[in-house]
């Protein structure tokens, strides 16, 4: 079952016996909040804000050290969007128009005689 709450902006997925929700956070960023054994609420309370007055955050958060992207749960990190961890992917847009032309996923090298996973 799939339930959504606009006014919490809230998106749960229930399945027999787990629950995996996600939220839409206060400046439009999509929040990994719970994966697991089937729970009732909101689980946005599991987010505790803390000062990360070292990381960065999106220019919409101003001054506010207890929000950034560094530290929210988030399903994938994307490059350019404040967030500094590993990037999973990155986008390039034509110099014609600000829509993005193709999703070019980030090469690691193997190293020779190891295992692929791909």
């Amino acid at each position: 079952m799939i339930r959504i709450s606009e006014d919490q902006k809230l998106i749960t997925l229930e399945t027999l016996h787990s629950t995996y929700q996600m939220k839409i956070d206060q400046y439009g960023f999509l929040l990994h909040l719970y994966y697991g054994s089937k729970i009732s609420g909101d689980a946005s309370i599991l987010i505790v804000p803390r000062d990360h007055g070292f990381s960065g955050n999106p220019y919409d958060a101003g001054n506010d050290r207890t929000y950034s992207l560094d530290h929210l749960p988030q399903e994938y990190s994307v490059y350019g969007g404040a967030d500094y961890r590993s990037t999973l992917f990155s986008q390039k847009a034509t110099a014609s128009s600000s829509q993005p032309s193709a999703l070019v996923p980030t090469a690691r090298p193997t190293p020779c005689g190891t295992p692929k996973n791909f």
